[in-house]
């Protein structure tokens, strides 16, 4: 099961990384969809912008731990803050908002990996 979790983790990452800049590509989600239901007053797209993004999150440390590198999300950070985080970098670029949601984890770098 480990070795599952991990492969899924490291292709998620490299997916994400490969797709994050390709607008050709078709994914489950775009920027702007996730920028848009992170934004809503209705909770159920709100728990879905949650969930993505934690999901997200959760493979890139993932794959951080199978390559030997330390955290980047330090504990007590917040869902609240890594939605808050992901609007801000989609609102700051919007030029990147069609690419794949996942390419949000750069934000996420961004605010809490920064060097490493």
């Amino acid at each position: 099961m480990r070795q599952l979790l991990m492969a899924a983790a490291a292709a998620t990452m490299m997916t994400a990384q490969a797709y994050a800049y390709d607008t050709n590509i078709v994914t489950f989600q775009s920027g702007n969809e996730i920028y848009q239901v992170c934004q809503s007053a209705k909770d159920v797209e709100r728990m879905l912008c949650l969930g993505y993004i934690e999901g997200v999150t959760d493979a890139y440390e993932t794959y951080r731990a199978t390559q030997g590198m330390q955290p980047c999300i330090r504990p007590g950070v917040t869902g609240g803050q890594l939605i808050d985080v992901t609007v801000r970098f989609y609102r700051n670029n919007p030029e990147k908002r069609d690419y794949a949601a996942s390419s949000l984890i750069q934000g996420v770098r961004e605010a809490f990996c920064p060097g490493k």
